[in-house]
C-alpha cells in the first residue's frame, strides 16, 4: 500500500489488482443472485454497474448512493420512459430496491445538482441492514422494470474483499475503466 500524507493509505498491491479484475470480469445473473431463479419478478434487466464504496457513499451525513453519470446515461436511462428520468431538482422516481438476499424497501432515484444520479431516502438503511462498509464493499446495481407492477427497480448484489482504502489511478483504470 502506498502512503498518502494525512490521507488514508491508497491500496496498490498486484494482489488486489487480480481478485478486482477477476470480479470485475464476472457477469452475475441478477435473478440467480438476488432472486434465487425466481424469474416471475424481474424482465428488461440493464447491464450492471459495479464500484467500490466510497466514504461518502457510506457516510451518515450524506444518506445516499452516488452512480456515475455516464453509466447510468448509457446502461440504465434507456430502460426509462421520457417521462421517468429525473430531472434537476424533482423529488425523484419511487423505485424499489432488491437486496443481496432478495427482500426489498423502497428508496428515490433522483439527480443531484444537475445530473449527478443517486439512490437516496432509504440508502442508509440499507448500508446499515447489509453492514456495508466503504473500501471494503463492492458493489454490483442493475436496474429492471418489475414484470407485473411495470415499476422501475434496483437489485444490488454486495461482495466484500480485504480491501482497506481507496484503490490507486492504476487499479481504478483496470478495474472500472468507465467509472462516471
Amino acid at each position: 500500500m502506498e502512503s498518502t500524507k494525512g490521507k488514508t493509505e491508497v491500496d496498490d498491491t498486484e494482489e488486489t489488482l487480480m481478485i478486482l479484475q477477476e470480479w470485475s470480469h464476472t457477469k452475475p445473473d441478477p435473478v440467480e443472485k438476488i432472486f434465487s431463479g425466481d424469474a416471475d419478478v424481474a424482465e428488461l434487466f440493464s447491464e450492471p454497474i459495479k464500484k467500490q464504496l466510497t466514504m461518502s457513499d457510506v457516510e451518515n451525513g450524506q444518506c445516499r448512493l452516488m452512480l456515475g453519470k455516464q453509466q447510468v446515461q448509457k446502461k440504465m436511462l434507456p430502460l426509462l420512459e421520457h417521462s421517468e428520468i429525473p430531472q434537476g431538482k424533482t423529488e425523484g422516481l419511487d423505485v424499489s430496491v432488491y437486496g443481496p438476499n432478495g427482500e426489498v424497501q423502497t428508496m428515490k432515484f433522483k439527480m443531484w445538482g444537475e445530473d449527478t444520479p443517486v439512490l437516496t431516502s432509504g440508502w442508509k438503511d440499507f448500508v446499515d441492514k447489509y453492514d456495508l462498509e466503504k473500501h471494503r464493499d463492492f458493489l454490483t446495481i442493475w436496474m429492471f422494470r418489475h414484470r407485473v407492477t411495470r415499476g422501475i427497480c434496483f437489485a444490488i448484489d454486495s461482495t466484500s474483499f480485504s480491501v482497506t482504502g481507496p484503490l490507486s489511478s492504476r487499479i481504478s483504470k483496470s478495474v472500472f475503466p468507465n467509472p462516471n
